[in-house]
C-alpha cells in the first residue's frame, strides 16, 4: 500500500516536472516568433543579445536553485 502510494507520487511529480518544461519550451518558441516578427530580421541581433544577457543573468542569479528544484519535486 505505502509502495504504491509513493510511486504514484512519484510518477505524478515526475509528469508535471515533464509538463511543465514542454510548456515552458513551447511558450517561448511563440514568444520569439512573435517578437522576430515585430521587430523584423534587422532585430534579430537584438534579440539575440538580449537572450544571452538575461540567460547570463539567470545562471548567476539562481545560485543552482534550478537543479535543486527537481530534487524536491521527485521526493
Amino acid at each position: 500500500m505505502l509502495q504504491s502510494a509513493i510511486n504514484g507520487k512519484f510518477h505524478i511529480s515526475s509528469g508535471m516536472t515533464v509538463a511543465s518544461r514542454v510548456a515552458a519550451v513551447f511558450l517561448m518558441g511563440i514568444m520569439f516568433i512573435v517578437v522576430a516578427r515585430t521587430l523584423g530580421p534587422s532585430g534579430q541581433g537584438v534579440i539575440a543579445t538580449l537572450v544571452a544577457v538575461i540567460t547570463i543573468a539567470i545562471q548567476f542569479g539562481n545560485m543552482g536553485l534550478y537543479a535543486s528544484n527537481i530534487r524536491f519535486v521527485g521526493a
